[in-house]
């Protein structure tokens, strides 16, 4: 806003202090962002599950989806304020009448674009979104977000720490090898950590910066599709992984694709469904966290009964009919793209310079409040974390007799508890 209504300064030296006071705040920006990453990525595999036992008796699962990172979008205004920074000559007092005529020019053909964008979007947002509008757009993501989460967590309840010896950390063969991940594959609870937080997290707070990006600019529809069969094949390559290397590798795969799904979601529904009912869709969407959190918990039944490999390929092929549902009913973006492709086209003959993600991610992370939100969030994702991860090892270990029932009771938690406040909130 102020890039497009206030007046050029009359002296570059002002002009750079201000630009140097956004750069400090991107820097210091950029240096919580590494911090928060740091204790997201690391909080569950420094966590042994003897030292969360009273914590995690006295909390419950937290199974939520971070979505501060696509906050990282086109900061199309501080651009155009840094460009007319820039553009300021060193004779600029020569000229101050020529600025101002061209910001008055500029002034105004952004306010009369701006009008009639706001104008448009009245015009269409008359018609209120009906229940089977919201239906339509979200079953197939709801699907897929479903898919995103059981994927991601059924690693935690496929493992059986209970028979672990006091003497090594490797759990002996009285346990069976076809029910527990660990057993079977031959890896430690230290291991176990590295793979259900890091392995993952790593390369998922990376792609997060790419995929709102991603999102802004090309068919969201096949974004989502392409990342959901991603992460599908990492989940059956687990279920047929022979060594602890092939599923950390498929894991790290995993946790890449699994970033894009969600920003390409929440914009699908701003643009197709009206401000009105949006809340409502996004509610429904969001409550994928919690079913897909409770069908997780509810895999170690699966793994009671199948074996994990068999419950490992069946989360798999709910994500391959995820992928066929969602290809034939959720709605493409093509024309959107077209504009946008043609629109970025237009400006780089123009000679304008895209910024890079990461610059613009300091520009959105310039912003004080989304700096508190920002590092909010990673310290409650580093204690949900921590708790998810070790929440139902640590029961299958104090109370091996009662595992069955863990899941049930978990699952109804949850999933029944989490979707119906979400909702209904």
């Amino acid at each position: 806003q102020q890039a497009t209504t206030s007046p050029p300064p009359t002296h570059r030296k002002k002009a750079m202090l201000v630009y140097e006071q956004q750069r400090r705040c991107a820097h210091r920006a950029a240096l919580i962002f590494f911090i928060g990453s740091s204790l997201y990525s690391t909080s569950a595999f420094v966590s042994p599950v003897g030292s969360v036992r009273r914590e995690v008796a006295s909390a419950s699962t937290l199974t939520h989806q971070p979505s501060t990172l696509a906050l990282v979008t086109s900061c199309s205004a501080t651009r155009a304020m840094q460009q007319r920074y820039s553009h300021i000559s060193d004779n600029e007092s020569k000229d101050d009448n020529m600025h101002k005529q061209r910001w008055i020019l500029n002034s105004n053909a952004s306010t009369s674009t701006q009008l009639s964008a706001k104008s448009t979007s009245t015009d269409e947002g008359t018609t209120s979104s009906s229940l089977q509008d919201i239906l339509i757009l979200v079953f197939p993501l709801l699907l897929i977000y479903i898919s995103n989460q059981w994927s991601r967590y059924s690693i935690s309840y496929l493992v059986d720490f209970s028979t672990t010896s006091d003497d090594s950390n490797i759990a002996t063969s009285a346990a069976s090898s076809f029910q527990a991940m660990n057993i079977d594959l031959q890896f430690t609870q230290s291991q176990y950590g590295l793979l259900a937080s890091t392995a993952f997290t790593v390369l998922f707070a990376l792609s997060s910066l790419l995929a709102g990006s991603l999102a802004d600019r090309y068919n969201r529809k096949v974004l989502t599709l392409a990342s959901c069969t991603v992460w599908t094949m990492a989940t059956l390559a687990q279920s047929a992984a022979q060594s602890y290397e092939q599923v950390l590798i498929a894991r790290v795969i995993m946790g890449g694709a699994c970033a894009f799904a969600v920003p390409a979601a929440y914009t699908l529904i701003a643009d197709k469904i009206s401000k009105d009912k949006s809340a409502l869709a996004n509610s429904i969407y969001g409550s994928g966290v919690y079913l897909g959190g409770a069908l997780a918990s509810l895999s170690l039944l699966l793994d009671e009964s199948l074996g994990w490999r068999y419950a490992m390929a069946v989360i798999g092929a709910f994500g391959g009919v995820s992928v066929a549902v969602s290809g034939i009913l959720l709605p493409g973006d093509g024309d959107r793209n077209v504009q946008n492709n043609a629109k970025s086209g237009g400006a780089n003959d123009g000679g304008s310079d895209e910024p890079s993600i990461i610059e613009n991610a300091m520009q959105i992370l310039s912003i004080p409040r989304v700096r508190y939100l920002f590092l909010a969030s990673f310290l409650r994702f580093s204690s949900g974390l921590m708790i998810g991860v070790w929440a139902a090892p640590y029961y299958k270990q104090a109370f091996p007799d009662n595992a069955s029932e863990y899941a049930v009771v978990n699952a109804l938690i949850v999933g029944a508890m989490g979707m119906s406040s979400g909702i209904l909130g």
